[in-house]
């Protein structure tokens, strides 16, 4: 499998490895849907170890932010760089997505911001 899943308090990170892609789409569509499924306040997606995205995983991003809004998620990608940090700028993802750089600290430090408001 081309990702790991981490619990960290309240929320999920996935870590993605290599591409994100058509050929994932089953299974990231099935994943997120299971973890939307549990009682969690964050959903972060981490790109850091992904080297490529295409229109098919852009998608795949806006199907994972849609899941996460119904069940009132907050979805976060982290770790975006070089072609896919370009892929989601020029598709203007940053109006629609909140990403940025994020550490596992960052991630808890999201949570509690969270919880307050």
């Amino acid at each position: 499998m081309p990702y790991s899943i981490n619990h960290i308090q309240d929320a999920v990170e996935i870590a993605w490895q290599g591409k994100f892609d058509y050929k994932e789409s089953t299974s990231f569509k099935n994943m997120t849907h299971e973890i939307c499924q549990q009682d969690i306040k964050l959903l972060v997606l981490n790109l850091s170890d992904c080297d490529y995205i295409d229109s098919a995983g852009l998608g795949l991003l806006m199907m994972a932010r849609e899941m996460s809004m119904v069940k009132d998620i907050y979805f976060k990608i982290t770790g975006a760089h070089h072609q896919v940090l370009r892929m989601l700028e020029v598709a203007q993802f940053g109006e629609i997505i909140d990403f940025e750089h994020c550490t596992r600290e960052g991630v808890i430090d999201l949570l509690e911001q969270i919880a307050k408001a």
